[in-house]
Order: structure tokens, then C-alpha cells, then sequence
């Protein structure tokens, strides 16, 4: 979920293992920028935002990421909620408001 919750906030084409929220979310799950990066891409797949046109995400982009894509990107309120709570959890700081970058990215 924070992983989603990253993918709505990052602006289209940032999204590089180089970009410090990929690498300050990799450090706090224990994973690389590398595979933080490749769960944003899986998330692409499912993603009409970035389809329609013809590009792809990943072309296996796994059944969790595609459950996560479907169950909150028609329910940005409980998306908000749940990573909130996961924040709090492991100690994140909740620095960025998700709803001011997610109105309206995602069809349906």
C-alpha cells in the first residue's frame, strides 16, 4: 500500500531509483530502491492512466499489485486511511498529503 500510495504521489517520469521518496521508502521496508521502483512499475500495468496510450507496465505485474490497484484506486479515502495507520506503525512520518495528488489520476 505505501508503495501505491508513493506511485499516486510521484509525478509521471520521477519515478527513478534515484528519487529520494523511492529511496527513503525502500530504506524504511528494508528493500532496494531497485525493487521499490519495479512494484511502481507493476502498478503501471493496471493503471489505464498510463495504457490507453499503448505503453505497458511490467508484463507480469503480479496479483497483490494488482489487487492493491483496484481496491484503492476507487477508494482513495481508505487508501489515505490505511498508509496513515502503516506510518504510524513503523514510525514514517506522514509528510506528504496523498489527497492533494490524487484527485482524478485514475479512470473509473
Amino acid at each position: 500500500m505505501l508503495a501505491f500510495e508513493l506511485y499516486c504521489t510521484i509525478p509521471k517520469g520521477k519515478d527513478t531509483v534515484n528519487n529520494p521518496l523511492i529511496k527513503e521508502l525502500a530504506n524504511f521496508i528494508g528493500r532496494t530502491p531497485d525493487s521499490v521502483k519495479m512494484r511502481l512499475q507493476n502498478f503501471k500495468s493496471y493503471d489505464p492512466s498510463y495504457t490507453n496510450d499503448g505503453r505497458t507496465g511490467l508484463s507480469n505485474g503480479g496479483r497483490l499489485a494488482k489487487e492493491i490497484y483496484e481496491e484503492f484506486s476507487r477508494n482513495w479515502d481508505n487508501l489515505i486511511f490505511r498508509t496513515k495507520e502503516i506510518k504510524s506503525e513503523l514510525g514514517i512520518s506522514d509528510s506528504c498529503d496523498i489527497s492533494e495528488h490524487i484527485a482524478g489520476m485514475f479512470i473509473g
